[in-house]
């Protein structure tokens, strides 16, 4: 450590200390060095040129010549480049319109560059790992359209685990099986995504399975969602952060939903994404929600999973900055997607050339190059 960086806010904005007062500005210099010096357990002091430090006073944010449990902070992957600051408490650092102030959200404003004075990056993180599954019918156009994914390397594919469920085993080719799961509405015609009767099936397999355990999130998809796992790595938190923050993603603004009432902004079925904290949470309380949350004719199984998560005590991320799906029904369109955006996920592409037009569309040049490397594996 022990050398001067810069803290940048989502506004372009430096950290400052500014004689003892602490200040957000753009004009860069000596009062805006910082200097990381290690504070034991994963945590650092954030020191100024002036030799005080970073401080939380319940939530207040402060400088402090002291050098003890309040000025202990902990520095994780925000994503994109980005880091969150944070104290052991679980509330962020946050640049609310150029107030240091500090909350319960971990979203764009509470991201942060961290970097050497000659614009170098500071903080390195491994990549993300990702467990990533789906629920499919052992027979018709779901099970062509996960061999087309699995043939391209697409969608849950191109996460570090994946596991695909269905009502009977079924090879997707190369080596790869579906995991059987029985439930009835596997074998309706009906759509099967109205109970959340099966989607607890679902996950009593995945933490029985196990293999959740080894990711830091923790994603579900459909079908026919054309997903980009690269582009969820880059967004999302790191190992640390996903580990210790429970929380989960809004990706719809629909209005004619019957979650909408609930909250303008909120999680649809075609891409789910979970940190492992949410996940161990939810598994925890899984007796508790059958009880108070109860299962019916309206309780689809992402709202279900939300009233879940929320009794459970962890709050939807309900921004969208993310960008995580594009969606006909949550963009109030009836447009069939762009796969030119920059979405993580486009839904919904019920056939296998549909789906292999728009993964095409979004690869654009690459797409050949992706396809050559994954006929060769």
């Amino acid at each position: 450590m022990d050398v001067p960086l810069l803290i940048t806010s989502h506004r372009h904005h430096q950290l400052e200390d500014k004689d003892g007062d602490l200040k957000l500005d753009v004009n860069k210099q000596t009062s805006q060095h910082w200097v990381l010096s290690d504070a034991g357990h994963g945590e650092v002091f954030i020191s100024s040129v002036r030799k005080e430090q970073l401080s939380a006073d319940k939530d207040e944010v402060k400088m402090s010549s002291s050098k003890g449990d309040a000025e202990r902070w902990r520095i994780t992957n925000a994503g994109s480049g980005k880091v969150f600051i944070q104290r052991q408490t679980g509330t962020f650092l946050q640049d609310l319109r150029g107030n240091v102030k500090l909350t319960q959200n971990a979203d764009e404003w509470e991201r942060w560059n961290i970097a050497t004075t000659d614009n170098k990056d500071a903080c390195h993180y491994p990549s993300l790992k990702l467990f990533c599954f789906s629920v499919i019918r052992s027979s018709g156009t779901e099970l062509n359209l996960m061999k087309k994914q699995h043939e391209l390397g697409a969608g849950i594919f191109g996460c570090d685990y994946s596991m695909v469920l269905s009502d009977s085993k079924k090879s997707l080719g190369r080596d790869y099986d579906t995991t059987e799961i029985s439930h009835k509405l596997l074998k309706s015609k009906k759509a099967m995504y109205k109970n959340s009767d099966l989607f607890l099936s679902v996950w009593n397999r995945v933490k029985k399975e196990g293999t959740y355990k080894h990711a830091d999130w923790i994603i579900k998809t459909d079908s026919d969602t054309v997903f980009f796992p690269d582009r969820l790595r880059a967004r999302l938190g790191g190992k640390m952060h996903a580990q210790t923050h429970s929380t989960f993603f809004a990706n719809c603004a629909a209005k004619d939903d019957i979650q909408a009432a609930e909250n303008p902004h909120f999680m649809y079925g075609p891409l789910e994404v979970f940190s492992f904290k949410a996940v161990d949470t939810f598994f925890i309380g899984a007796d508790k929600c059958k009880k108070e949350v109860g299962l019916g004719k309206s309780m689809w199984e992402e709202r279900y999973i939300t009233h879940c998560l929320e009794l459970l005590g962890t709050k939807i991320n309900p921004h969208l900055s993310l960008n995580l799906l594009s969606d006909p029904h949550c963009d109030n369109t009836g447009a069939t997607p762009d796969c030119t955006g920059d979405a993580v996920a486009f839904h919904n592409f019920s056939s296998t050339e549909a789906f292999s037009e728009c993964w095409t569309t979004a690869h654009g040049s690459e797409a050949g190059v992706a396809n050559e490397i994954n006929n060769k594996k």
